[in-house]
């Protein structure tokens, strides 16, 4: 049962109903098993400098917290980070031996995205040595990408061009002698008249 404060209006709740909150939050941090007293030290964390953390603040730092542990992922920085649960309860154990007092788990995420960017760069650093050790081709292989062509020999051409021709049964074109040109002229010739066309009018 909730009860509303008579002078400043705050809603007091009853033994009751702050043993049953109680219960489910313990609920939730055993479901982190080996590492619930790790969870439930950095939640406390979280406390005002009294020591007082309310159980509706409680509850949603844990399960902001549960979200990053489940999904091993922060979203920090503009971009995502893949993480993993041993590296998240590292960073856990870094932020509890420092005992400094939080508002957010903005330096929880800060730790995970350095260990992350540093994982990211050696994976990087390892993929060029890894390129730049890969074997180079044989020599002879390079010395072939690179022999000059071969200068063309005129009758090798001219002997593949007769080839061709004869293949293809074109008769190779040579020049008329005058005694063909003559014969040629009177044909024309005699085609005109026949047609009755006069060549010297032409």
């Amino acid at each position: 049962m909730k009860i509303p404060c008579p002078k400043c209006g705050h809603i007091i709740e009853t033994a009751k109903a702050k043993q049953a909150t109680m219960e489910a939050l313990l609920v939730e941090y055993m479901q982190f098993g080996l590492e619930e007293k790790l969870v439930m030290e950095y939640i406390g964390l979280f406390a005002s400098p009294a020591g007082f953390l309310s159980f509706p603040k409680e509850k949603r730092l844990l399960g902001g917290f549960r979200k990053i542990w489940d999904e091993e992922v922060l979203k920090f920085g503009g971009r995502e980070w893949r993480t993993t649960r041993d590296e998240i309860k590292k960073a856990l154990e870094y932020i509890c031996n420092a005992q400094k007092p939080l508002k957010t788990h903005n330096y929880l995420l800060v730790v995970l995205q350095a260990k992350a960017v540093a994982i990211e760069k050696a994976a990087e650093s390892k993929r060029h040595k890894e390129a730049f050790d890969k074997p180079r081709k044989p020599e002879a292989a390079l010395t072939k990408a690179v022999t000059p062509k071969p200068k063309e020999d005129p009758a090798e051409t001219q002997r593949i061009i007769t080839e061709a021709k004869a293949k293809l049964k074109i008769p190779d074109r040579t020049p008329l002698t005058a005694e063909q040109l003559e014969d040629r002229r009177k044909k024309l010739a005699e085609q005109a008249r026949q047609q009755g066309v006069n060549l010297e009018e032409v």
